[in-house]
């Protein structure tokens, strides 16, 4: 639910796209040799008995989850080579063993979940969620929750109270909202969303799914952070639905995680399994779908509209699960099947999808059938670099040696030097931007002019760079126009010199060659240097930069898709069509205001009824004097962009707000209000409330919100019901009180 107001003023939230800038782009050839360098093993805790045949590592590089016959188990990745320390949380109880459960399950079910996904934040917090059997025997709920924090053991979070037990499952960290959400595929209920961040440790009462999406017949399901070129920061769900004949791909709010459906593509075969992953700045889509589809690739291409999903390539072969992992140029693992009993996990390089040609395979490693162990099913992997050499660790699960014993998790280390870089090419061109001032906002909205943003370098070389190039402001000449590199002689030269390749803090767009000199740096005259544009929807700006080694210039130099950069609009609180309303003796509050405020200058000037200045303030925040009836406020963004606002001043004792957590709920289920208004010489007696289909203040009202939301910041989270049928719905309590 969007739109929100009041009956004296109205206010408006919006949601809008998470734009984190990361642009990366890197091409390389091939050389060195690949191999397997060793490999290790380590049992599971005692009680971890049968497992499931789940691994994870949370979408970090610091942990392993591994899906137990009860619970879940974590060790510590701090040596990739040799996970270590595991713990051990066990959910299920089972009658006649004493393995240290905590839900009591007295039938003979003999499993616990046979599904799980792992979100980890970069502390190494988590949550690990899987499906419950024994729900529909009546011992539990459908789903399960484990977390850990920081570094600590797993323990237990919390029950899901879903429609069904999951047939699939996902989840996912927000490092916007320091949020954790899960994603249940429960048949003709679609994917149900639930918020994991708070838990409580109640063996009986579970989780609620706070928002669903309308996919069903779902046999694959994954989430990932996606950080794309063109500053594209998203988080996103991807999943084969109608039952393996449609991919699709959906935006994770980071704040609710309620998900959008940006793209859809019809598939010839149905994946058993999906992954995300980026690969030289573009996003594509990794399907395993077996004998008849082999590993298919598909390009998810982003737009304002949503985007699309087009084939983008494939590798023949029986394929039934697939892991991507890497940065630049990732690493694609997938298990593929041979013959019955006979299998194999193959290691790729993903070059292939920008350069063309043939898919370079770095190792092939036997899985059943193999003559050295007995495998288990489950794959899961990381890639690091070690002392200059790209490796990858693929993590397996074995069975027991002997009855009694545990299973165990095998590590194997392969080189992958053949599918990494040449030592003899020039380096590939690449930069990433990071909008710090949009950090500080949650990662929520646009880029402003005036934002604080860190800029470096990220060129893929083998051997050291010795001159760097950028165009800070990359302009579209010709016909058709087309974006075209023309190097500022300021900010190129010769390295090694961090001035050159790391920006922090800088302004951006700013043009040191423009029609006024822009300084980066320091933000002057940028605003001024790219022609001081003023239109309400933006304009677009790139980036460029070119990159050379001892054995040449980049072969192309890195421009960046279009960022679009907004002027930001001052904003006071209680000030609406052309009047502020404030507490007597109160402030005017423009803390608000859009963009980077920490750096802008504000200007307030308070004027009394014949015109007379009667105070003045120089900070976001300014007391209002007395006998001030109007004012005029400047303010000065970094950069040079200064828009200003001016209006009367009404001095009330109460000035009405309001706010809905979450703004996005299921139909019929209580809406949580907060009390935000300012109250002054007054007392608030009750608050009544209506819903409405526009933000226009109706007629009459539906009710009266409880006496708990009569103080300041309190809540009523039982009297308001959200409508039975979806829709953008505003909210109009109205109030009366008394002196």
């Amino acid at each position: 639910m969007s739109p929100t107001s009041f009956r004296p003023s109205v206010r408006k939230i919006f949601l809008t796209s998470i734009l984190f800038v990361g642009l990366v782009c890197a091409l390389k050839a091939q050389s060195g040799n690949c191999s397997t360098q060793g490999n290790s093993s380590i049992a599971l805790p005692r009680y971890s008995e049968t497992l499931p045949n789940v691994l994870s590592t949370g979408g970090n590089a610091n942990n392993l989850y591994v899906l137990t016959h009860w619970g879940f188990a974590r060790a510590s990745l701090a040596d990739p080579a040799n996970p270590a320390g595991f713990s051990l949380l066990n959910v299920g109880n089972e009658a006649g063993y004493d393995h240290g459960g905590l839900i009591n399950v007295l039938c003979d079910c003999h499993t616990g979940g046979v599904i799980m996904a792992a979100a980890e934040a970069p502390d190494g917090s988590a949550r690990t969620i899987s499906d419950w059997a024994p729900a529909s025997r009546g011992f539990g709920l459908p789903g399960q929750i484990a977390r850990a924090d920081g570094a600590g053991s797993m323990r237990y979070g919390q029950q899901v109270d879903l429609s069904t037990i999951p047939g699939k499952i996902a989840a996912i960290h927000s490092p916007a909202a320091q949020k954790y959400f899960g994603y249940f595929s429960t048949g003709s209920s679609g994917i149900q969303v639930v918020d994991l961040t708070t838990t409580s440790g109640n063996t009986t009462v579970g989780l609620r799914p706070s928002s669903s999406l309308s996919w069903t017949g779902t046999t694959a399901l994954t989430a990932a952070r996606v950080q794309a070129a063109g500053g594209y920061d998203e988080l996103l769900l991807a999943g084969s639905t109608d039952t393996g004949q449609t991919i699709r791909i959906a935006r994770i709010n980071p704040s609710t995680g309620a998900a959008s459906e940006l793209a859809t593509a019809p598939t010839t075969y149905a994946p058993v399994t999906v992954a995300l992953g980026v690969v030289s700045g573009r996003i594509f889509i990794f399907s395993a779908e077996q004998t008849a589809g082999g590993l298919r690739i598909y390009e998810f291409v982003p737009s304002q509209f949503g985007g699309s999903i087009s084939p983008a390539g494939s590798i023949p072969g029986n394929y039934d699960l697939v892991v991507v992992k890497g940065d630049q140029f990732p690493v694609i693992f997938a298990h593929r099947t041979v013959a019955f009993g006979q299998s194999f996990v193959d290691v790729y390089g993903s070059k292939f999808l920008i350069q063309g040609g043939a898919p370079v395979k770095a190792a092939s490693l036997a899985h059943f059938g193999s003559t050295e162990v007995s495998f288990r099913r489950g794959l899961e992997a990381v890639v690091k670099t070690v002392a200059g050499v790209p490796k990858a660790y693929v993590y397996r699960l074995l069975n027991a040696t002997a009855v009694g014993d545990e299973e165990l998790v095998r590590t194997d280390v392969v080189d992958l030097s053949c599918i990494a870089a040449d030592p003899t090419a020039p380096p590939a061109a690449g930069a990433t931007l990071t909008n710090l001032s949009k950090q500080s906002r949650g990662g929520i909205g646009p880029d402003y002019f005036g934002d604080r943003w860190r800029v470096q370098n990220s060129s893929s070389s083998a051997v050291a760079l010795d001159q760097i190039e950028w165009d800070w402001n990359v302009a579209s000449l010709g016909s058709p126009p087309t974006p075209t590199f023309q190097a500022d002689a300021a900010l190129s030269g010769p390295l090694p010199n961090t001035t050159l390749t790391d920006f922090n803090p800088a302004y951006f767009p700013c043009d040191p060659s423009g029609p006024i000199s822009g300084d980066p740096r320091s933000g002057t005259n940028c605003y001024g240097s790219v022609g001081s544009p003023l239109a309400p929807a933006g304009a677009d700006y790139r980036i460029g930069i070119r990159s050379h080694n001892a054995n040449g210039w980049s072969g192309s130099p890195f421009i960046s898709p279009a960022i679009t950069i907004q002027v930001p609009a001052v904003r006071i609180a209680g000030f609406s069509a052309g009047s502020l309303r404030v507490l007597s003796g109160g402030q005017a509050d423009a803390s608000g205001s859009d963009g980077n405020v920490a750096d802008a200058t504000f200007n307030w000037t308070f004027l009394d009824s014949s015109g007379g200045t009667v105070g003045t303030a120089q900070t976001p925040r300014a007391t209002v004097p007395s006998a001030a009836t109007s004012f005029r406020l400047t303010v000065a963004y970094a950069g040079g962009y200064v828009p200003s606002l001016n209006g009367t001043i009404q001095q009330v004792d109460l000035v009405p707000d309001f706010a809905i957590n979450p703004t996005t709920v299921l139909n019929n289920s209580k809406l949580r209000l907060t009390n935000r208004m300012q109250i002054g010489n007054a007392t608030l007696n009750s608050v009544e409330y209506a819903i409405a289909s526009t933000a226009t203040v109706p007629a009459t009202f539906s009710g009266t919100l409880a006496a708990t939301f009569l103080a300041v910041n309190g809540i009523d989270s039982t009297t308001v019901t959200a409508p039975s049928t979806c829709g953008t719905t505003s909210r109009a309590p109205t109030v009366s009180r008394s002196r």
